[in-house]
Order: structure tokens, then sequence, then C-alpha cells
């Protein structure tokens, strides 16, 4: 018996992943992951690797740490601890696991999920998701939902771990996706969270207004702003 359905939404950067939790969480039988965006199921080295290994489009570090006995599972176990854990978010607020479970049950959940993930993959990954769940207060709920944007690319693979799951994929009107972006980057904020943005950030502030969506625009079609978003 499954602690709860989980719901899978995803989709590109701005897309309203993240307006649509908010939404669902509203009503009394779901609950919003905390933060809204895990990262540990989706990112490199993250659960799906552990449990299902890395796949061909994956990162090159992270295919030679499968060449390594136990490689993976030990960036799983690093991020866990640092990057998932507690970073900040692209207000340059503090986000991450921290905001859902103790310490504790993290290791814990460490440490069953590295113990059961050889005998039976796809149910130690499972239960990894039941045991978040339970850390970030899932009770009588019957649905809890994240909003990591990977979730879409990455629902086949979610699948093979949690055959129960929901997914929703965000699609937003193009010319309204540029527009966000636009906004959005020009704010600022991104480039204050996360320094690899500042090169973008330096680019529109010297363009026109229809010289920077032109900007964005070739970028989104390029496929670089879903790069720079993961």
């Amino acid at each position: 018996m499954f602690v709860a359905r989980p719901i899978f939404s995803g989709g590109t950067g701005r897309s309203g992943t993240t307006i649509l939790a908010k939404l669902l969480r509203c009503h009394p039988e779901v609950r919003a992951s905390k933060p809204l965006e895990i990262r540990c199921v989706t990112d490199s080295a993250g659960l799906l690797d552990v449990c299902l290994g890395p796949t061909d489009d994956a990162p090159l570090t992270v295919k030679l740490l499968s060449m390594v006995p136990g490689g993976v599972a030990r960036q799983f176990n690093s991020r866990m601890r640092k990057q998932w854990w507690d970073r900040a978010n692209r207000l340059g607020r503090s986000s991450g696991l921290h905001r859902g479970m103790s310490a504790q049950q993290r290791e814990g959940m460490i440490r069953k999920l590295h113990s059961s993930v050889k005998a039976d993959p796809a149910r130690a990954g499972r239960e990894f998701l039941d045991d978040l769940m339970k850390a970030q207060g899932v009770t009588s709920e019957r649905f809890w939902v994240d909003t990591s944007p990977p979730n879409a690319v990455c629902a086949d693979r979610i699948f093979q771990v949690a055959t129960d799951a929901l997914f929703v994929h965000m699609v937003r009107e193009p010319i309204s996706l540029v527009a966000s972006y636009y906004t959005y980057h020009m704010s600022g904020a991104e480039r204050d969270a996360n320094p690899a943005y500042e090169e973008l950030y330096a680019t529109l502030t010297q363009l026109s207004m229809a010289e920077g969506l032109r900007h964005v625009a070739r970028l989104a079609l390029e496929g670089q702003l879903p790069k720079m978003v993961e």
C-alpha cells in the first residue's frame, strides 16, 4: 500500500508548473512537495540514475561514475546532503529538501535505498518516494505533487519506478513563454541567484526590448534555455 499517489508536473521553465502545484495543494487531498521542485529524482545522479542507471544522453561525469562500483550512489549521497538539501532558489532564498524533513530522516532514507536497490531497483525507488512523502508530512492525503521541470522528459523512467504516478505536461503558448523568460531574466533575480545567467542578463540589458525578445526566442529555438534551466 503506497503512502500517496505521486503527481509529476513538468515542462520547460516558465511554463506554469509552480502555479499548478500551488493550485492543486489547495485541495485537502493533495500535498505539495517541499520544496516544490525536489530535484533529487530527475537530476543527474538522482534517484532514477541510482535505480535505473544513467541514460545515453547523461552527462559524461555521471557515465564515468557509473563505471565505478558505487560511484553514482556516492554522488547521490553527496547531493542529498548538499545541493538538493540546501540551495538558493531563483529569488536567492534558502530552499531545498531541508524544508520538508530532518537530517536524520534523510540519512535513514539513504541507508534504506542502498540496502535494497540491488535486489529490486524499481521497488527500492518507489519506497524511497514513499519515505520522502512520509517525511514531508503526508498522512491522509491521496496525492503528492512535485514540479521539477525535467519530470516531463523523464516520465517514462519515472513510470518504471512509480507505476501509479500521474503526469501533467505543462505547455505554454510560445510567445507568452518567451515574454515571460525575457521579463524574468531582465529583473535580475535569476542572475543574482545563479552566476550562470550573468552573461544572458548582460546581453539583454544591451538590447532593445524587441531585440531582447528575439534573442530569447532564438535561444529557446536552439534549445539553450531548457539546458540553462536544467
